[in-house]
């Protein structure tokens, strides 16, 4: 049923365009703390019966779709994977890569956040199928990753200033995008 899932989700995976690759770039971490919004986004989500999870999904997918021009887009999110029953006594770390193709289209907010909202729930209970698999039957890629780390990381020390720096190097992904979570806010964190 999981393969099945995938199998349909991911038809269209050779018709999506791709991040064009930055050959005279540099590797920078950028971090912007989006400061007094919390209360706003979680009544938002409430609304709207979605996840802040899935709204930062929505909004990466979305500006991701705009920024390449294409109304589809694919990358992967990344989930703890540790709420199955059979790992749950487990050591370890745990992340499962997910693939997603979100289309885009235009649409009123709620329909948009609604079917993003759908598509990500049914691919997180269908991750029990190993992206490794998936990548070697559809040829997928990790170039882009979103994650959303809810209360995950520790940005204590984060002001409310931008910060660019160079990046450390070792990235997961040529680009990826994190958000945390902070007092008041959420930081964002992109590296390329």
């Amino acid at each position: 049923e999981a393969h099945e899932f995938f199998k349909n989700s991911l038809l269209d995976i050779d018709d999506v365009s791709v991040l064009a690759e930055d050959i005279d770039g540099v590797n920078n971490s950028i971090k912007l703390p989006i400061r007094d919004v919390r209360e706003d986004v979680e009544e938002f989500c409430h609304k709207c019966g979605i996840t802040e999870g899935n709204l930062f999904n929505a909004v990466f997918a979305y500006t991701y779709s705009r920024f390449i021009g294409s109304d589809k887009v694919y990358y992967n999110f990344t989930e703890h994977g540790r709420h199955e029953d059979y790992c749950k006594d487990s050591l370890g770390m745990f992340v499962r890569t997910i693939p997603l193709i979100v289309n885009c289209k235009d649409s009123s907010v709620e329909e948009y956040l609604s079917d993003v909202s759908g598509l990500i729930l049914d691919s997180m209970r269908y991750s029990v199928y190993p992206f490794r698999l998936l990548d070697g039957e559809f040829g997928l890629s990790n170039d882009v990753t979103f994650e959303y780390n809810s209360d995950l990381n520790d940005v204590s020390g984060i002001g409310s200033e931008l910060l660019v720096e160079e990046s450390s190097g070792g990235l997961v992904s040529d680009f990826l995008c994190v958000v945390n979570d902070l007092d008041d806010g959420y930081l964002v964190s992109v590296e390329s």
